[in-house]
């Protein structure tokens, strides 16, 4: 590949690091490519060094698995690729990767400013340099300003988890979000940072206290606007929440106006919670479905764990002619 250039070639995948595969190769012109798939430390580290910029100015979808970055120029070389990309991006996905490097404010400026076609962005298990005061995570999500779909998984370790909890981050145009709840969550700052949210799917820690902190929000503002915390939410996925608050969780969002309309349970569950959900069903007409035991999950469910494993996400949009 190295030097040639393939002017048909739209969509790329490149495996984990083979021995026989020089790094150089990924130095080639391919004007057309849109989708850009690498795993492994090899080729994630060889993308950067030597594949050309021009590469990544029409990409669409990116995917980049098992990184770590260790020196400054390192994040140079990843800005200067997201930003080659940036006028096009659509999907980006950063999955088991570390950016290991306490950054300079003038590093971080390196990184695209805006991102005005990113929709879906996807970070599973992805670290950054303890208590760095300048985060490339956080510098990426503020310039997503058009994100509709976001997921979050992997475990508190992650970056995203204490700016979420501390209100560093805000998602104004988010409507979708999968989150992998960490221990310690202060979700009094957590919910508000998605004002309009439509579907959240939660796994990992309890959900309990999610669901008692949007009623308390909500209590607390009665006299006022009424519904503060996701005034558009209508779909909820939980995995092993509390039968009793979550059944509450139902019951308040029907009587407050704002009734869900899909509820999917993940998880053990006894028998009594399953009768209560059939009543609820019964009892607000506005909830039209449903619940699930441990084997029955929505489609949207498994599609959730296959892009955390990386055989599934989403397709880019096409351009309207």
């Amino acid at each position: 590949m190295n030097g040639r250039s393939f002017p048909a070639l739209q969509y790329l995948q490149l495996p984990i690091h083979e021995a026989t595969l020089d790094a150089q190769n990924l130095h080639f012109i391919a004007p057309n490519l849109s989708q850009l798939r690498v795993s492994g430390l090899h080729y994630v580290s060889a993308l950067l060094r030597s594949a050309p910029l021009q590469l990544f100015s029409n990409i669409a979808v990116l995917e980049l698995t098992s990184f770590y970055y260790s020196q400054e120029t390192h994040i140079h070389h990843f800005a200067a690729v997201l930003g080659s990309a940036s006028a096009t991006l659509q999907v980006l996905v950063l999955r088991e990767g570390y950016f290991e490097v306490d950054l300079s404010p003038t590093s971080l400026r390196k990184m695209p400013a805006t991102f005005p076609r990113l929709s879906f962005l996807a970070l599973e298990a992805v670290a950054e340099y303890p208590n760095a005061e300048h985060g490339v995570i956080a510098t990426l999500c503020r310039a997503a300003l058009a994100l509709e779909r976001l997921h979050i998984v992997g475990t508190g370790f992650s970056p995203v988890h204490g700016y979420l909890h501390s209100g560093e981050l805000q998602f104004p145009s988010v409507r979708f979000l999968r989150y992998y709840i960490p221990e310690d969550t202060n979700w009094n700052n957590f919910i508000p940072a998605f004002p309009r949210l439509e579907e959240i799917q939660v796994s990992g820690g309890d959900p309990t206290d999610m669901l008692r902190s949007a009623m308390s929000m909500d209590v607390a503002a009665a006299r006022d606007d009424g519904i503060t915390a996701w005034p558009h939410l209508t779909t909820l996925v939980l995995f092993n929440a509390h039968e009793y608050i979550a059944v509450r969780f139902v019951q308040h969002r029907a009587r407050s106006g704002h009734p869900l309309s899909s509820v999917t349970y993940a998880g053990w569950f006894g028998a009594q919670a399953e009768q209560t959900l059939k009543a609820l069903a019964v009892a607000f007409i506005p909830l039209r479905k449903s619940f699930a035991d441990g084997e029955d999950y929505t489609k949207d469910w498994i599609e959730y764990w296959r892009v955390a494993s990386g055989e599934l996400i989403p397709q880019p949009k096409r351009a309207r002619r």
